[in-house]
């Protein structure tokens, strides 16, 4: 498993072209934070509404750590987490970064995207059980943070 992985980040650094970000300072420092920005910036948007308006500050500490938990999704995965990152990363890289506002692309743009897939789709399709969550329903307490 360590050889596997081992190729693939060596696959995805020649595929980076690294020596491309080198060939000027001024260029490395603005590509790598206009990259850094474009790939974590949607992770920063779709975290805080997840908490702070898809399930309003409230998350089950115990079902945060069982793998059947509310929070387990799809074999672990939330589609519609990933969804939005592909969408919102694709259009700060190719849209939002030759008009100048990738950063509020990157960052502002995921909210209301991710808060529109998961009341449409995902809390149904993923989440029915989320209103009495494993934490209530074996212990009988109620176990959040």
């Amino acid at each position: 498993r360590w050889r596997h992985g081992a190729l693939i980040t060596l696959g995805i650094g020649v595929l980076w072209l690294p020596w491309k970000f080198l060939a000027t300072y001024g260029d490395y420092v603005f590509n790598w934070f206009f990259i850094l920005c474009s790939i974590m910036g949607p992770i920063v948007g779709i975290f805080v509404a997840d908490y702070w308006i898809v399930h309003k500050k409230k998350y089950y500490l115990y079902d945060l750590y069982v793998s059947n938990g509310v929070y387990s999704y799809w074999n672990g995965f939330n589609p519609v987490a990933f969804i939005t990152w592909a969408i919102c990363s694709i259009i700060s890289v190719t849209i939002a970064f030759p008009i100048g506002i990738w950063w509020l692309t990157s960052v502002v743009l995921p909210i209301p995207i991710y808060i529109g897939l998961m009341k449409v789709w995902g809390l149904k399709k993923y989440q029915p059980e989320y209103f009495t969550p494993i934490c209530q329903a074996e212990n009988g307490q109620k176990n959040s943070f």
